[in-house]
């Protein structure tokens, strides 16, 4: 919501094989997608996982205005501990791209389950 005045959009993106596991049916996506506000594309066979090159869940991308992406990597530094985060790296990443300062964003790697995709 902080973010949706300034043009920014959030897709989320679920890459789990919903027959392996409940949580990730089609009826639990909506219960988030409502939830939280956002979208939530299905993508079974982890197409689009494997062409962003994500492994595990979450990992989040942010694009800037011209499609570039320009971050890859985790929420922030506590992904099982909200009170005890540091550093939110999508939100200062999404700063730094809405304010267009050429600051550097840099990437990390996502932490979190493997992503299991529909075999087939």
């Amino acid at each position: 919501q902080r973010f949706s005045q300034r043009g920014v959009a959030i897709v989320l993106v679920n890459s789990n094989d919903a027959s392996a596991f409940a949580k990730e049916s089609a009826a639990e996506n909506d219960v988030v997608a409502e939830r939280l506000g956002v979208s939530v594309v299905a993508d079974a066979k982890g197409e689009l996982a494997a062409a962003f090159g994500a492994t595990r869940n979450p990992a989040f991308f942010l694009f800037d205005g011209n499609h570039t992406l320009v971050y890859a990597g985790n929420f922030d530094d506590s992904p099982g501990d909200e009170a005890a985060v540091e550093n939110s790296y999508l939100e200062q990443a999404t700063v730094v791209v809405i304010d267009g300062s050429g600051q550097q964003v840099s990437s990390n790697k996502a932490f979190g389950c493997r992503i299991t995709p529909a075999k087939g």
